[in-house]
């Protein structure tokens, strides 16, 4: 399953008295749609690392999905340490289906160091797009 979304969600079990006072769009006392929440609305630009804590010699992957296919995206390093910049990292066209990735080998050295990171894209609809700041701090 493909998260979009740079929010973590929990799943928790919770009893069918407390079920019932929750709700959602479509819930069902019985069925499939029993106990699922919806959401209609989000970031135009969405980015996703695989770690936020890597250690030296860990794989990073940073995945970003835009809302149009084959549009010039950007992951920018915007902070580095307490330095703000605006460093390009990847510059490229996003896939058939909006979706672009990165990936890399964390070196040695970075242990303590902070980066904040953000993507950007052309949106047909909003022209520039963002997404929200990921934060990565190596160990």
């Amino acid at each position: 399953m493909r998260q979009d979304a740079s929010v973590d969600i929990a799943v928790i079990p919770i009893s069918e008295e407390v079920e019932d006072q929750l709700g959602a769009y479509l819930d069902y006392q019985s069925g499939v749609g029993r106990g699922r929440a919806y959401v209609f609305a989000g970031n135009d630009l969405f980015l996703e690392a695989s770690a936020n804590q890597p250690n030296a010699g860990d794989a990073v992957e940073f995945d970003w999905h835009t809302r149009d296919p084959s549009v010039l995206s950007a992951i920018v390093a915007i902070q580095v340490g307490s330095a703000p910049q605006f460093t390009i990292i990847d510059l490229g066209a996003s896939d058939t289906f909006g979706d672009r990735s990165l990936i890399g080998t964390v070196p040695t050295g970075l242990s303590g160091l902070t980066i904040e990171v953000e993507a950007f894209a052309l949106d047909s609809i909003k022209g520039t797009v963002s997404s929200s700041v990921q934060e990565l701090t190596f160990l």
